[in-house]
């Protein structure tokens, strides 16, 4: 049977200015998770369990982080950001895992979730305000979109997630969502094109 109803949250993302306002005011602990989400695209059950041994030195120089998803079983392999870079360097070297609570215990999906739904809301992006909510779950579409602009191909998407051939294409058609940001670059565009041919 095929589902009667299936929410559509595609448009909906954590933009640089959300994570920045969201950044001004919520703790070190619960932003470092925000950063995390954001860059890594990781459902919330395998973020909370980054470790250490997680993170791989390439050939090249380059990290990345090599993690069984739970719920696939398939191994992600995420470049590891600058951002995010600086959420692994900053972690005390006696400390397993790359994102703790206040008490220095791992967290745990539900309390993570929690705690970054509070903090959302004493930043201000409130549903009343934005128009809809915000919620930890939006950080995998929002690292899905910002490689998609980036020019990432299937392959590429299915090899960062964990994903199969398959669901990579499908989650293309369902990511690629045209914003306002996209729209401006497209005016960028056509501005620019007009100026040249003016000149002709």
């Amino acid at each position: 049977f095929e589902k009667v109803y299936k929410a559509d949250r595609a448009h909906i993302t954590w933009t640089q200015d959300f994570i920045n306002t969201f950044l001004s005011v919520a703790p070190d602990n619960i932003g470092r998770v925000l950063i995390a989400a954001t860059e890594t695209g990781l459902r919330p059950a395998d973020l909370v369990k980054l470790r250490r041994f997680d993170v791989e030195t390439l050939s090249s120089g380059n990290r990345r982080l090599r993690i069984m998803t739970k719920k696939r079983g398939i191994f992600a392999h995420i470049p590891v950001t600058p951002k995010l870079a600086e959420v692994i360097d900053t972690v005390p070297k006696e400390q397993e895992y790359l994102m703790v609570n206040a008490s220095g215990k791992p967290w745990t999906e539900r309390y993570a979730s929690q705690r970054l739904s509070h903090w959302k809301n004493k930043a201000g992006l409130t549903k009343e305000r934005l128009g809809y909510s915000l919620h930890m779950h939006d950080c995998r579409g929002t690292a899905t979109t910002r490689l998609l602009e980036a020019g990432a191909d299937a392959i590429q998407l299915a090899t960062v997630f964990g994903w199969n051939l398959r669901y990579a294409t499908q989650m293309i058609e369902v990511y690629a969502v045209v914003g306002s940001d996209k729209t401006d670059k497209i005016l960028e565009l056509v501005a620019k094109a007009e100026k040249n041919v003016a000149r002709t």
